[in-house]
């Protein structure tokens, strides 16, 4: 049996850098990726005409949903199509614009293959009736790697803190800052980002009711942090293999954020093993080529969705 032929559609300018992953993709057997600009996904309809999607057995949309929800009824025709999405957490999440609007969109899709980047997330998706697979999130192993140099920065946080939506993010670290002192940073470059992050000893991540681990919690780990996390629960920590106090750190509360933080300090052995340990497991499972391999294993299986519609006469006459 010859292997199915698969597009990927990906984007340029990506807040998450997929431009490994992309190339990655382009050297598999039948796959094909095209890299999008903020223009042709604008004009996605269009987009699709030029690039003749129907002549593929598999297209994997890796498109932001703020731009590309809008293309349901034009996406509703397409054979093959599976959708990978890492934000869909923000369906659940009160304080997003986008809640409850995930749903509604794969409601409007269901022949596609929904892949999630949350355990947790997937099963409230079925809850709701929505199948999907799930691939967590990672870290770009070609450009972040732990230097193993002096770290200068005992406590720190690379991100951001003013959205709405990191309201509960925001508490957190100024509550752990009044506390302990916390270097709340940006980054300009990935350059930037990863010796900033090989200067930091205690990576403290707040992705509070978020319900998934977000990738800086792997782009830290690679990078030879000690991790301290926001436990999402529901069974996400089983299902990535993280393990308090062994490979990571995890609180329910900035209380116990500060007192974990405070053992660490005064236990540098033990802030060692876990920087090591969470070092070894991130690039034993969560790179970017992790991600691509499971992308592409889940394209070549056999699709158990309903078929797509049917395109009506126009739709034909135009192409799409």
């Amino acid at each position: 049996m010859s292997e199915p032929r698969i597009l990927l559609l990906g984007q340029q300018d990506r807040d998450i850098d997929f431009s490994w992953l992309y190339s990655y993709v382009q050297r598999q057997p039948g796959a094909t990726v095209a890299s999008l600009n903020k223009k042709e996904i604008k004009a996605l309809p269009r987009t699709l005409r030029r690039l003749k999607p129907r002549q593929y057995d598999r297209i994997i949309l890796d498109l932001p949903f703020a731009k590309v929800h809008r293309f349901a009824k034009q996406l509703q025709t397409l054979p093959g199509l599976i959708i990978f999405e890492e934000d869909a957490c923000q369906n659940f999440l009160e304080q997003s614009r986008w809640k409850g609007a995930f749903a509604d969109y794969y409601r409007q899709l269901p022949h596609a293959q929904i892949i999630l980047s949350g355990y947790a997330t997937g099963q409230r998706f079925r809850q709701l009736g929505i199948e999907n697979e799930v691939i967590p999130k990672g870290f770009d192993a070609s450009t972040l790697q732990n230097h193993n140099t002096a770290r200068d920065i005992e406590i720190g946080f690379i991100g951001r803190v003013q959205s709405a939506v990191y309201s509960q993010r925001r508490e957190l670290l100024e509550a752990v800052d009044q506390a302990l002192g916390v270097h709340l940073l940006r980054t300009e470059s990935r350059e930037d980002y990863r010796d900033t992050l090989n200067r930091i000893r205690i990576f403290l991540s707040a992705d509070v009711g978020i319900g998934e681990y977000m990738a800086k919690n792997f782009e830290a780990m690679a990078c030879g942090c000690a991790v301290v996390a926001a436990r999402q629960g529901s069974g996400e920590e089983e299902a990535l293999g993280l393990v308090d106090m062994q490979n990571i750190v995890l609180y329910d509360s900035a209380d116990e954020a500060i007192q974990k933080i405070r053992e660490l300090q005064t236990k540098p052995e033990l802030l060692s093993m876990i920087a090591e340990n969470g070092e070894a497991h991130a690039r034993a499972s969560f790179s970017h080529q992790h991600i691509a391999d499971r992308l592409m294993e889940l394209a070549r299986k056999p699709m158990t969705m309903e078929p797509a519609r049917a395109p009506s006469w126009w739709e034909k006459l135009t192409g799409f």
